[in-house]
Formats: structure tokens, sequence, C-alpha cells
């Protein structure tokens, strides 16, 4: 987490800042964008122009909107995960097993990244959509992650983006979620009770890769009142369990036929 120290080119990282505003507010005028960014309209108006010869950004009459420039790199850094059309498989499988939703979570720069996912018969749509970062230390699957992590880095990465509250629920100390992440070392799974999105549970387990290494972690979610008693607390941990062990024997022999 030694990016912030570093050099920054304000012009890239205005771009960036236009995507994502146009992103959040579906769309934004030239006009929206001057009051939103505080710079003049011709800059603006050229950083746009360069954005939409790069595919990046598209106009439609006065506003603009994200383009699908990004998509092929997005799709590239997908499936760079090892093993991730095996983990999209099983993702498939598992929600259509438990009736739940069920998703596949990364790390990248110290936050957590949702790559897939798949909803059962059952399953809410409650969570961040595909792409979209959330704390590690606020849901089940990043939780799963950080208790993967040699404590050093983990701490990195609390010292950067602290301990914020999501819900009422969500751990704010730093000694509470280093036992609660030893509790998860030992026992192979992590629990979310209504820590990211209220009413909801959330049962994460690591999937490691060839190397031993944690390359992000599989939660299944759901309404509070269906997620609990020995189907919360026994039967949902022990499926995720198996499906996390298959998971890493099948990356494991798929990288080993590679070499």
């Amino acid at each position: 987490m030694k990016a912030k120290h570093k050099a920054k080119s304000k012009t890239v990282q205005r771009a960036f800042q236009i995507l994502e505003y146009l992103k959040e507010e579906n769309g934004g005028t030239l006009n929206d964008l001057a009051s939103e960014f505080d710079k003049p309209k011709s800059t603006l108006h050229r950083d746009l122009t360069t954005l939409e010869c790069l595919r990046v950004v598209k106009k439609e009459g006065s506003t603009y909107h994200p383009g699908l420039g990004f998509l092929d790199f997005s799709e590239h850094a997908r499936n760079r995960i090892p093993g991730f059309k095996l983990i999209q498989d099983k993702i498939e499988e598992v929600a259509m097993e438990t009736e739940e939703r069920a998703q596949f979570l990364a790390e990248s720069h110290g936050k957590g990244v949702y790559v897939d996912r798949s909803v059962g018969s059952h399953g809410v749509r409650t969570d961040p959509t595909i792409g979209q970062r959330v704390y590690l230390h606020a849901t089940a699957a990043g939780k799963a992650v950080l208790a993967e992590l040699p404590s050093q880095e983990a701490n990195s990465f609390i010292d950067y983006y602290g301990l914020p509250a999501v819900t009422e629920n969500t751990i704010t100390d730093r000694d509470e979620l280093f036992n609660q992440l030893s509790d998860i070392e030992d026992r192979g799974y992590s629990v979310d009770k209504q820590e990211c999105v209220e009413k909801l549970h959330s049962i994460g387990v690591p999937v490691r890769g060839p190397k031993g290494d944690a390359i992000g972690a599989l939660s299944v979610s759901g309404p509070s009142h269906r997620m609990e008693g020995e189907w919360f607390e026994q039967e949902l941990p022990n499926i995720l369990r198996g499906v996390s062990n298959e998971l890493e024997l099948n990356i494991k022999h798929a990288a080993d036929h590679e070499l």
C-alpha cells in the first residue's frame, strides 16, 4: 500500500475521477463536470474528447456515459485469476445447490472486488455489482482472504483504509478483527452477520492457488431469517469447504499440466 507515496499524473488521475463520476451519476454533461471538478470547461472538454476517442466514454446528446472500452481489459484481468473458469462453474453449482446467491471475491490493492456471481432460485440481489470494490473487513469473503494474509500485509491494508463502519454491525476494532481472523483460520470459514448489508448473512471460504496463497474467496449470502441455525452454522460451511477443497485440487492439477 505504498502507492499513495508515488508520484501521480494529475491528468490520468482526473480522467479516472471523471469515469468514476459518470458511473456513479449515471452520466453527466460538461456543465455537470465543470461544477463537480471546478475546472475550466475547455480542460474538461479536452479530457472527455480524449476519453471518447479511446472508447472509454460515450457521448449521447449532451450527456457523457462510461463506454465499453474497458470491458476487454476487465475480462482479461478476471481470466488471469488461476482456475477462473473452474471457479465460475462452481459458483453456479453452489448457487443452484443452496438456492442463494454465490459469489467470488478477489483482493486488489487492499480492497475486495467481486469478480463473478450467480443467483439461485431464492437468491437476493443486495450486494455491490461485479467489479465494485468493498472493504475486506466488512464481508465474509473479505475476512476469509484477510485471514490468509501475513499479519503485516493485513495491517498495512488497515493502516491505509482504516476500519470504517459499513453498518452498525461492522467490526471497527483492530484487535477484535484479528481475534476473529485467527478463529477463521482455525475453522476454515468466515461469517458476516449484517456487517456489510443490513439483514444479510454470509459464509465465506478462501480458495488457494497452485502456490498455496489465497487467490480469493467464495461466499454465499442470503437473508438473515434463512441464514441461521444448523444450516448456517454447520451445513453451509461444510458445503463451501468441500467446494473450496475440490477447486484447489483442480486448480493445482490444471497448473501442473500447463508446466
